[in-house]
């Protein structure tokens, strides 16, 4: 191998390695701010009244909304920034391989896309020059393509880690850990 490959190669590897770095600063420090409260069995706090898991094992996108179900839940949904940063920080944390692509509940519906749980999809966190339909067969969203949270579309049967979410059993307020503590006594 000439100088020039050699230097190439170097210079791509630092490139590679700096903004994995940069990757990881962001994510440390969007997530030193989000608190995950851990619920039983995996499952921690989403947003008002209703909880997340991180599967880490590859799943198409049917099969992992198929695994989701068998455990009474639904692929996560994502609605605000807020919710993209705690299904981001559950990927940090519960990830073997840190900032992961994994499935949100979402996937083309005509000209459009629609949550997998029924409500309007409004928020968008697409990566630049994305959804792009790659040779027409583009129709479920990854998470965390080309920055932490951004979004792809991208084949079904690739495989991809998934978040499930479900309701808990009570309406809890912003104050989860005392919500559940209520449960946990009635």
């Amino acid at each position: 191998m000439g100088p020039a490959v050699v230097t190439a190669v170097l210079l791509l590897v630092g490139i590679i390695n700096s903004v994995t770095a940069l990757n990881n600063q962001e994510a440390h420090k969007m997530c030193s701010h989000q608190h995950i409260h851990m619920y039983g069995d995996f499952w921690t706090s989403y947003n008002q009244g209703r909880v997340m898991r991180y599967f880490d094992t590859p799943k198409t996108f049917q099969e992992a909304k198929a695994q989701c179900n068998s455990i009474h839940s639904e692929l996560v949904s994502v609605h605000n920034q807020h919710q993209m940063n705690n299904a981001v920080c559950m990927s940090m944390y519960f990830s073997a391989t840190r900032g992961q692509h994994f499935w949100i509940g979402a996937q083309r519906s005509g000209s459009g896309f629609k949550n997998e749980d029924g409500t309007e999809f409004k928020f968008t966190n697409w990566s630049p020059h994305q959804p792009d339909n790659a040779r027409g067969t583009e129709s479920c969203i990854e998470a965390n393509f080309g920055g932490l949270g951004k979004w792809n579309d991208l084949n079904c049967k690739t495989k991809r880690a998934f978040l499930c979410v479900k309701k808990t059993a009570a309406i809890c307020s912003d104050e989860f850990n005392q919500c559940l503590r209520r449960q946990k006594m009635n």
